[in-house]
């Protein structure tokens, strides 16, 4: 890739079968059009490639099973504070394989505070210069586990981040769930898919039994 004015030179070589070379191209790209070309593939590649019982490497919003096992994916929007009708397409829901190191994931209070208005609602809660910030971050860290209700769970809808959407449209004050924010990746496992929009529901493999009425 060249870097000139503002726009990038793409190089593609492109190969038979064999792994053989067999033809190249390039072209130019406004740098602004590379950036949201690359932020689009990214976001379907989060998605693409999952299937239940495969692994990925995933930060970003995390929550506890039990806050949002056995519900509706409407349900389940309400909690996390999702704009109706973002889980109309379906979720998956990811389970953590490890947890997160102290360094490796920040408070973020619970789900009717959106990511960005977080420092205005709750202020520095963040400050690694607190002298008993990392203490309550081991505390908060014994409460999960890798087994049962208190894994940590990752929600992600197959409809993307919409652009063209005001952060307050798109996430909505939820049912006040405790949330976290991984600020490094970690190994989690795909679950469950669940795409029966309004009425499915996520149903995890361990920690929960669903309660039939006869």
């Amino acid at each position: 890739m060249t870097i000139q004015a503002g726009s990038y030179k793409l190089f593609f070589t492109f190969a038979n079968k064999t792994g053989h070379s067999i033809q190249q191209a390039s072209f130019w790209i406004k740098k602004r059009d590379f950036e949201t070309l690359f932020t689009r593939w990214e976001q379907a590649a989060k998605t693409q490639f999952m299937q239940v019982g495969s692994t990925a490497f995933r930060a970003g919003f995390v929550t506890r099973q039990i806050n949002i096992q056995g519900q509706s994916l409407a349900e389940i929007e309400t909690r996390l504070g999702f704009h109706k009708g973002r889980l109309s397409k379906g979720a998956y829901f990811l389970v953590a394989e490890e947890l997160p190191k102290n360094e490796g994931f920040l408070f973020a209070g619970y789900t009717q505070v959106a990511d960005h208005r977080t420092a205005n609602v709750y202020g520095n809660i963040n400050n690694d210069s607190d002298p008993y910030y990392d203490g309550r971050k081991s505390r908060i860290a014994q409460s999960w586990s890798l087994s049962g209700t208190d894994r940590l769970v990752k929600v992600i809808p197959v409809t993307e981040h919409d652009e063209n959407m005001s952060p307050d449209q798109q996430y909505v004050p939820g049912s006040g769930i405790p949330q976290w924010k991984l600020t490094r990746a970690i190994q989690f496992r795909v679950e469950a898919f669940v795409n029966d929009y309004p009425s499915g529901r996520f149903i995890p493999s361990q920690g929960f039994k669903a309660i039939k009425y006869t």
